[in-house]
């Protein structure tokens, strides 16, 4: 995923391999079959393929060690991006060769110089197009099955906890846009990317983690900038109060990142040098959420890879954001893995698993 930059239109920083969440469109939907009459005999209806839906398990002993699991299938696809890019510069330099021979064969007045100048380019032409059409989805192909390997390592070592029940993660499926915008946090967003969709049950009702980045149109036509880039989790709560909440998190050592925009009806109504809560004029917040859960997500510290927290608080919904750095959101490809982030976002997810019990009645 890209960060906090203006970047290019054309431009997925969720699949970023820097992977990011990496960062891709939700474009890929799987289309509904119409059921048809028939007067006669029956069609044969297509049946879409299902999405490839894969259970989290506890990691092993023999997987304990995810940084050299990560590693070994990083080097793989290292090692096949060069033997790629190898073949592909061999191959263009016996391309510019014979094109070379062609061209002096054309200017030295030999015998049917034209004609095997012509059966040169004619055999470059073919060789080109066949290396092409062998080669443009190998590489393509691996990076994805890879991407889904390292995403299914992760989600095993942060997810597959006793607290989580049924966790499931698919790699096809997208959040989307409009779910986020309904949450009122970012304003103007007008693009997403996301990946790493995983769903699982918390204290009997839904809990959703996803890798997310949003965008906002930036200062020059055709440009967009990050919002926010990090983790997203949506839960339940059981709440009952109108209007919304929105709580920040962020260091007192430095200005915040990824602050929160949609905040144009909301007033603060509590805070410190390290939290603010914003609520709507006249909100009573100690009535209506109270100070334990309060307590309970100030234990997630914004400090290493983390840059900033922003829970938003409606009456029935949750939404928590959690700016990170490039060190945990990229997918590793040219650099090694960074196993301290990962753990470091672990340690926090049951912090903020643990908070969350405050919600919940």
């Amino acid at each position: 995923m890209a960060k906090k930059t203006d970047v290019e239109k054309n431009e997925k920083p969720v699949e970023t391999v820097e992977e990011t969440k990496p960062v891709e469109s939700n474009e890929e939907t799987v289309a509904p079959v119409e059921d048809k009459e028939v007067p006669v005999t029956e069609e044969k209806k297509e049946v879409s393929e299902p999405d490839p839906i894969i259970k989290l398990e506890k990691l092993g002993p023999e997987e304990s060690n995810i940084g050299e699991l990560i590693e070994n299938e990083r080097k793989g696809i290292n090692d096949l991006y060069k033997k790629e890019k190898k073949i592909s510069t061999i191959a263009m330099v016996v391309a510019v060769g014979l094109i070379v021979l062609a061209i002096v064969l054309l200017s030295l007045n030999i015998p049917n110089g034209i004609i095997i100048s012509f059966v040169i380019a004619g055999v470059v032409l073919v060789g080109l197009i066949v290396y092409y059409a062998l080669s443009k989805n190998k590489f393509p192909s691996a990076t994805k099955e890879y991407i889904m390997k390292v995403c299914t390592l992760f989600n095993r070592s942060s997810y597959a906890i006793p607290e989580l029940k049924n966790p499931t993660y698919n790699p096809k499926e997208k959040v989307e846009l409009n779910d986020l915008i309904a949450e009122k946090v970012y304003s103007t967003v007008s693009e997403i990317s996301s990946r790493n969709v995983v769903h699982a049950t918390y204290l009997k009702s839904p809990i959703t983690f996803s890798d997310v980045a949003l965008y906002v149109p930036g200062e020059k036509k055709g440009m967009k900038k990050v919002v926010f880039l990090g983790k997203h989790i949506t839960f339940d709560n059981d709440f009952h109060f109108e209007g919304r909440y929105i709580i920040q998190l962020r260091t007192a050592e430095k200005d915040p990142t990824d602050t929160p925009t949609d905040i144009g009806d909301l007033v603060v109504r509590y805070g410190g040098a390290d939290y603010t809560v914003y609520g709507v004029e006249k909100a009573d917040f100690k009535k209506d959420i109270g100070l334990k859960f309060i307590d309970s997500i100030r234990n997630v510290k914004v400090d290493g890879s983390l840059l900033n927290v922003n829970v938003v608080l409606w009456a029935g919904h949750t939404g928590i954001y959690l700016s990170y750095d490039d060190a945990l959101m990229s997918i590793p490809f040219e650099h090694p893995y960074r196993n301290d982030c990962h753990t470091l976002y672990n340690n926090q997810l049951k912090l903020i698993l643990k908070a969350l019990k405050d919600i919940k009645k």
